[in-house]
């Protein structure tokens, strides 16, 4: 159990640096310098109001110096990081497998949001990612599947992306889409790719079909998938491949 509660403690503070990869690298800033600080005081954090979770709830999602309001994304991502590592240290009994999962789910969250709210892929955790699910397969012997995943995760969406342009008369998915796929590919391999594309579509349609329904948003207006991607991955390496995905897989492997 504390071993547990030390996972999950680790996780938020690795979900701490999260939220300063998420605000920064989208503005392409420096992830080290300066240190932490308040957006609009600019007056710097000091440890005790640094605490993932706790300094959230004490300080009332307020900055102690100017008394702004604090994005609840911060407390959400630290949590979210959190849950993460506990849930990816419960379904592996491998350090080694545990390393690469954490890695990706820290990828996958810094993604999630920065193209949730700036509509941008950080190039630096594609390059990433896609090192490091190479790493990852070549220690479990499947360094072609790898590659192969890579290539088709690009291919598909470039392909995509082509056709959406040619009907519409206009760029449909961005390229970040396309490296964020090629990301997955090289880590999940050609059936978790694949898996993780048929999932990303089917919650893109019922999500997006439900904002229109719901006026949160209109025919035509941009609705960003690697949010979708990015779910659709996580379900895929935690849960594997589900029973409705497996009836592609011999078509896919």
């Amino acid at each position: 159990m504390l071993v547990n509660l030390f996972v999950f403690v680790i996780g938020t503070i690795f979900g701490s640096f999260l939220n300063v990869c998420i605000h920064r690298l989208a503005k392409e800033e420096s992830i080290v310098f300066p240190a932490s600080h308040c957006p609009k005081c600019k007056t710097p954090i000091k440890v005790i109001d640094n605490i993932p979770l706790i300094s959230f709830l004490l300080l009332r999602g307020k900055c102690r110096t100017c008394r702004e309001k604090i994005s609840l994304r911060y407390p959400i991502v630290e949590l979210l990081a959190g849950l993460t590592f506990l849930c990816f240290y419960l379904k592996t009994d491998s350090l080694l497998t545990f390393f690469f999962w954490a890695l990706l789910g820290c990828l996958l969250i810094i993604g999630f949001f920065t193209d949730l709210e700036e509509q941008i892929i950080p190039d630096e955790i594609v390059v990433i990612g896609i090192l490091a699910g190479f790493i990852f397969n070549i220690t479990k012997g499947q360094t072609i599947n790898s590659l192969l995943g890579a290539a088709s995760g690009f291919a598909i969406f470039f392909l995509i992306a082509e056709i959406a342009k040619f009907i519409v008369k206009k760029d449909a998915i961005g390229f970040g889409d396309l490296k964020l796929a090629a990301m997955l590919g090289a880590f999940l391999g050609t059936s978790g790719f694949w898996n993780t594309f048929l999932l990303a579509y089917l919650l893109g349609a019922v999500i997006s079909i439900g904002l229109i329904i719901f006026k949160f948003k209109k025919m035509g207006d941009y609705i960003p998938f690697g949010p979708f991607l990015i779910i659709g991955a996580a379900l895929t390496l935690y849960f594997g491949p589900f029973l409705i995905l497996q009836y592609f897989n011999p078509l896919i492997q």
